[in-house]
């Protein structure tokens, strides 16, 4: 998919309402221009996070167009927030894929981004 939005408009989105600090974390590893469709599907994750309930998200796109970034992005604003609030160390949220590669290529992908931010 085309890249022509701001990388900022995806974090803002994702990191709305949250500790000081965080948006300034993301916008370190957010590229520069990001898709209309991760913009969408950032701000559908986060709302779901904001949520009542318990709610379900689903991203889909063609292999390689960035869900994974569209989805990761307000999830890891949500676990630092949530670090703020309480350091106590627990499992805050779990991902599940479908293939083991494509799990180890998005972890060394988050270490690396990680990484830059700390």
């Amino acid at each position: 998919p085309r890249r022509d939005v701001p990388g900022q408009d995806l974090v803002g989105p994702a990191s709305a309402d949250l500790a000081p600090g965080v948006s300034d974390a993301l916008a370190a590893v957010t590229p520069a221009l990001v898709a209309p469709f991760q913009v969408r599907a950032a701000g559908a994750v986060r709302e779901a996070l904001r949520a009542e309930k318990d709610r379900g998200v689903v991203v889909s796109a063609g292999t390689g167009s960035g869900k994974t970034f569209a989805f990761y992005l307000p999830a890891l604003a949500w676990i630092l927030d949530s670090i703020v609030d309480d350091p106590r160390e627990y499992v805050r949220m779990l991902a599940v894929y479908p293939r083991n590669e494509l799990l180890k290529d998005q972890s060394i992908q988050t270490s690396v981004s990680g990484a830059s931010v700390v």
